[in-house]
């Protein structure tokens, strides 16, 4: 599980060590996000990083962005896919 997290500050794996006292707050978020048909600015939020690929490390062409969501975005990203997912099965 990766340390790396958005904005937020929170990791996905203080997340995953906390889901049983967390999941029924997530799920009542992402049934009224797909209820409304909206999804929470505060997690459109990214910090992008850059991540140097090879050559001179003082040429920016060198660097691509890294793009690190909330883990709470991947979260309902997810939600939403598997009810898409299987609906449209």
């Amino acid at each position: 599980m990766k340390n790396s997290h958005g904005c937020s500050g929170i990791s996905a794996k203080i997340l995953k060590l906390n889901m049983s006292y967390i999941s029924s707050s997530l799920t009542q978020m992402s049934n009224k996000m797909i209820s409304s048909g909206t999804f929470p600015t505060r997690l459109k939020l990214s910090e992008i990083h850059p991540l140097f690929i090879t050559g001179d490390k003082m040429e920016m062409s060198k660097y691509r962005p890294i793009c690190l969501l909330t883990s709470f975005s991947k979260i309902f990203k997810y939600v939403i896919y598997r009810r898409l997912y299987h609906h449209i099965n």
